[in-house]
């Protein structure tokens, strides 16, 4: 590996370069450099087993130029009166990690389903005379205030009342205001008829074929 060091040297920065096994134990380790700042920024092994070694140094014609060494398999330069060569024993600090293993904790959720009972209310009808038939052949009206005519039926009583008609589905279908007497059409089918006056309430099936 190749660097640079303010610790050996020269003086000020220097070329570090160092030789490990494959444990990352030292096999050698030497400076490369001047009295001013030269520092290592890349280093390749060569086909002769030696290394090459690329960095910059104000040695040259400017203020920073390229250096480049090669050494031998021993780190060895031969000699050069502007490049001092040191071999240096670094301290090797080998850190000891920390491994820090995480239980998450995992919050299971139980939701709550609130199951509704609804309430349903089937309305009974009451009908005090069932009535089968057409109403003008064998429907006989108990009260004789509703009596039936073509198309429909009439409702006949003493001063003012008021007529509501429903269908079998509890839907009014007429509603009328009347004194003495008041006719109604209707189409086929089956009818509630109710009659309010101030003195009574009649309510009545009636059936118009």
């Amino acid at each position: 590996m190749a660097g640079g060091t303010w610790s050996f040297g020269a003086g000020s920065y220097d070329f570090l370069l160092i030789k490990t096994d494959a444990n990352g134990n030292v096999i050698w380790a030497k400076t490369y450099g001047t009295v001013n700042n030269d520092i290592a920024w890349s280093v390749q092994q060569t086909s002769d087993g030696g290394y090459i070694v690329a960095g910059d140094s104000p040695l040259g014609m400017g203020l920073w130029d390229i250096f480049l060494i090669k050494t031998d398999a021993n780190g060895n330069i031969g000699s050069c009166a502007a490049v001092q060569v040191q071999d240096i024993t670094p301290t090797v600090t080998t850190p000891s990690l920390t491994l820090n293993t995480v239980s998450p904790s995992v919050n299971n959720v139980s939701p709550t389903i609130l199951s509704v009972s609804p309430t349903v209310t089937s309305p009974t009808f009451t009908v005090s005379e069932p009535c089968f038939s057409n109403i003008s052949e064998s429907c006989q009206i108990v009260s004789g205030i509703i009596t039936q005519y073509k198309g429909g039926i009439k409702v006949s009583g003493s001063g003012e009342f008021e007529v509501k008609v429903y269908n079998v589905n509890g839907v009014m279908v007429k509603f009328i205001k009347g004194t003495n007497e008041v006719k109604l059409e209707l189409s086929r089918g089956v009818y509630f008829v109710e009659v309010v006056s101030d003195i009574k309430l009649i309510r009545e099936k009636v059936v118009v074929r």
